[in-house]
């Protein structure tokens, strides 16, 4: 009676074991809102936007769970910030961002090329224009 209860007790050890269900993959979503990322390279098929666009190089981008956005950058010492919404197609291979730099709402699109845990590569064409910006998740 004794070995087959050490083999019962075996046995509901290993079902346990084996009924623990591994954590699911994050969504794109959660891995986009659970970051702040830095912005490490902007390219773009427009030389303007291109040189122009550099200033953003280290800009801090933070998608919150709550679809609001915050970009944020330091130019010559003085530390700006501006606020927006965001929101992410069904399919979540799209941003839709919606901030208002210039003084006046302005929307664009930028699909999803890559997005893991630590790194964030979106594109963007507006006007047929492409521009490409690469990030890493701020330590």
């Amino acid at each position: 009676m004794k070995k087959y209860s050490h083999l019962l007790l075996i046995l509901l050890v290993v079902l346990s074991s084996c009924s623990k269900k591994e954590d699911p993959a994050p969504t794109q979503t959660q891995l986009l809102s659970q970051n702040t990322w830095i912005l490490g390279s902007l390219t773009s098929s427009d030389p303007d936007i291109q040189s122009s666009g550099q200033i953003l190089l280290g800009s801090e981008w933070s998608f919150k769970s709550d679809k609001s956005f915050l970009l944020y950058i330091s130019v010559n010492g003085v530390n700006l910030s501006f606020p927006g919404t965001w929101s992410i197609s069904s399919d979540e291979k799209t941003i839709t961002l919606t901030t208002n730099m210039s003084g006046t709402p302005a929307t664009t699109q930028m699909t999803i090329i890559t997005l893991t845990a630590s790194a964030l590569h979106l594109k963007e064409i507006y006007n047929g224009i492409t521009s490409e910006y690469t990030f890493t998740k701020k330590p």
